[in-house]
């Protein structure tokens, strides 16, 4: 059996690198614990996220076909359209905007 993803950001990754000391994937976050009211860093793959967030039990459907159809078809387009919207300073005027406005509430 294939490794199934367990550990599902409900911020995606993509989204949370942008707010790194480097603006990468491997820079670090400011985050606060409010539960422990702490304030640490941690790069984007260790917070916002929580075990089995996005899991199914559908029939034929892994438990992670959720989570990954989200990292497939919308986290990569939407992160690709905010660098843009970073670069440009502006809303693009196509279809390309929906990726941003709809990613925040899947």
């Amino acid at each position: 059996m294939a490794n199934v993803a367990k550990g599902h950001h409900f911020v995606t990754r993509g989204y949370l690198q942008n707010f790194t000391d480097t603006g990468t994937k491997d820079g670090k976050l400011c985050v606060f614990d409010f539960r422990e009211n702490k304030l640490f860093s941690a790069n984007p793959r260790s917070v916002a996220l929580e075990t089995d967030f996005n899991k199914i039990d559908l029939p034929g459907y892994a438990p992670d076909h959720l989570e990954n159809m989200f990292a497939n078809n919308v986290e990569g387009k939407a992160v690709s359209v905010m660098r843009w919207i970073c670069a440009n300073n502006e809303i693009p005027p196509d279809e390309d905007s929906s990726y941003v406005l709809c990613s925040g509430s899947a």
